[in-house]
């Protein structure tokens, strides 16, 4: 007689023969019923089958049923923080002067000093993030002073005779080297007579 072992919830059923009838034990000439717990349906394997063969189908039995899902990955601080909006825009800094830029660049730092310190004492990636964003705006208002001291300086050279090297054209060092207009125009007292006395001759010609 087979035994049966019954549980609470019984899904499918697996009949497995012993492998071989030498090595097996009296108890063990009759084929044996295993419950496993999953969706409700049977499954009877061939008799006689090996050892591994008989591991591989029920690992073949739990992989087909297998409901495991990949757990959502865990975003990084770049993607999880939310960047700050609060950004310096370049158009709201050509209408201050000098003193409120300077202010803002102060303020802009001090606030930079301060998350590079939290950020190597580990504070919050939310906060950390607008490091970013806090030297891009000191960049921006660095470059705004500069171009306007540049402006000045234009200004007060205008009439100059000699400009600064940072404020002439770069160009290339040919063109730098080259004569102006004027000094390519000018020519020697020999070659003004000679031009005077002997100009270019213009013939003209007869066709038949």
């Amino acid at each position: 007689m087979r035994r049966k072992y019954q549980e609470s919830v019984s899904t499918f059923k697996i009949k497995i023969s012993p492998s071989s009838p030498d090595h097996s034990s009296p108890s063990r000439d009759k084929s044996r019923t295993r419950l496993f717990s999953g969706s409700a349906h049977s499954l009877e394997i061939s008799p006689s089958p090996t050892t591994n063969e008989r591991a591989r189908q029920q690992f073949d039995i739990f992989s087909s049923k297998s409901t495991y899902t990949q757990p959502a990955l865990r975003p990084t601080s770049r993607h999880s923080a939310i960047m700050s909006t609060a950004k310096v825009k370049t158009g709201q800094l050509w209408g201050k002067n000098k003193e409120e830029l300077t202010k803002q660049l102060d303020e802009l730092k001090t606030e930079l000093g301060q998350l590079r310190v939290q950020k190597i004492a580990g504070g919050a990636a939310s906060k950390l993030t607008r490091i970013h964003d806090l030297r891009k705006s000191i960049a921006k208002v660095l470059t705004i002073i500069n171009a306007n001291q540049r402006s000045q300086l234009r200004l007060f050279y205008k009439n100059k005779k000699y400009l600064p090297l940072d404020l002439r054209p770069k160009q290339t060092r040919a063109i730098r080297r080259r004569l102006t207009k004027h000094e390519a125009s000018l020519k020697t007292e020999r070659q003004k007579k000679k031009m005077v006395h002997f100009p270019q001759r213009k013939y003209a010609v007869k066709v038949r």
